[in-house]
């Protein structure tokens, strides 16, 4: 039986593994534990937008909810080769009319930029990137919230994407610091929990 100073050692000695340096089988498990705790989604509170056919584009945005960020996976069929603006939107979309969706996500009433600026709307995820009509990818963000307690909560909210490039806000007119000058709302979808 493991007495309570062999704990404390063996704690020590866990904290100063290097795990980019393995030697020994005992070593690898542990780093092994290590990446499926840090990797692992959480299954409650993950989200989903489902886009149904609407000017040829259709697709899916998924949430999943990790501890300190969302990691957000999207696939988009349909859109022109080059770059959409791709934003969440203040509302629900009702009777899959875009207009709905009200303005970008924006619970800092701040100006419009892109995704990795620190001043942002919490729904600016700047642009996504069609090749031969399809659009697949996917990136962390630490802003928005699986968190119903957060008002960075996205859940009930819609995601949209659009006609064409977003500017970040650096367009030199009101409406660059508004939307971006991203144009026509092609296709929309609510965000949903799973499960």
């Amino acid at each position: 039986m493991k007495t309570r100073k062999n704990k404390s050692r063996s704690t020590k000695f866990k904290k100063t593994i290097k795990c980019n340096r393995l030697n020994g089988s005992s070593r690898k498990q542990h780093c092994k534990r290590r990446s499926r705790r840090v990797h692992t989604r959480r299954k409650k509170g993950n989200a989903i937008a489902n886009f149904k056919l609407k000017n040829n584009v259709s697709g899916f945005v998924k949430f999943f909810k990790y501890k300190k960020y969302v990691k957000v996976i999207y696939k988009i069929t349909g859109l022109s080769d080059g770059l959409h603006g791709f934003h969440i939107h203040q509302k629900k979309v009702k009777n899959n009319d875009c207009s709905t969706a009200a303005g970008h996500f924006n619970p800092d009433n701040i100006n419009h930029s892109g995704r990795h600026s620190h001043k942002r709307h919490a729904g600016d995820f700047g642009n996504i990137r069609s090749k031969n009509n399809k659009s697949a990818g996917s990136f962390i963000d630490s802003k928005i919230s699986l968190d119903k307690n957060s008002k960075y909560y996205i859940v009930g909210r819609s995601i949209v994407v659009h006609e064409k490039m977003d500017d970040l806000g650096k367009g030199g007119n009101i409406e660059s610091k508004i939307t971006g000058n991203a144009g026509k709302r092609l296709n929309c979808a609510s965000i949903k929990i799973i499960g």
